[in-house]
């Protein structure tokens, strides 16, 4: 597991130099609609990035010290995804969901409730199960998308995605 550590960091200045200079400062007048399937997906991953954050959190408060290591990474980059989603959102005068989806809700109850003997194994498959519906509802966007800076921010977060459940496993395969 220790080499994963040794790529996070050029990883993560990677990934902020593509997020800050797809970033566009839109005036008022510049602004535009999403259309409603964009607009579906842009909840949808909103959504479970929030879920996604708050698990993470719990990881780093509530797991062992490899849990914790990879929950902060992870964090790292869920913020920068929510930071994105939020520029789009205000660029195209759409207001993003309040609240986590139900059943991100429910699983995320279920691993407050988790005990610490388990926690860290459960946090993990939680997470694999939901970056592989994330990793499939961003292959559908790329494939139905019409919005090109939704586009932009799924084709730089798909591979993002990819080393998050490569991590994922790799964790799984030492629990």
């Amino acid at each position: 597991m220790a080499y994963r550590f040794s790529l996070v960091t050029p990883y993560l200045i990677g990934i902020t130099l593509l997020v800050l200079s797809s970033c566009t400062c839109e005036t008022e007048e510049s602004a535009y609609e999403l259309n409603e399937a964009d607009r579906g997906f842009m909840t949808n991953l909103y959504g479970y990035n929030e879920y996604k954050l708050q698990a993470a959190s719990l990881a780093i408060e509530n797991g062992k010290t490899a849990t914790q290591t990879l929950a902060s990474d992870i964090e790292q980059d869920l913020e920068l995804t929510r930071n994105r989603l939020k520029t789009i959102a205000a660029n195209t005068h759409y207001t993003l969901p309040d609240a986590i989806p139900a059943d991100a809700a429910t699983q995320l109850s279920a691993l407050i409730a988790t005990s610490p003997e388990t926690f860290d194994i459960h946090y993990v498959q939680s997470q694999l199960t939901q970056v592989a519906a994330d990793i499939a509802l961003l292959e559908k966007e790329l494939e139905e998308g019409t919005e090109p800076s939704v586009m932009a921010l799924t084709q730089e977060y798909l591979p993002v995605l990819q080393l998050h459940k490569a991590w994922l496993e790799e964790l799984l395969d030492t629990l």
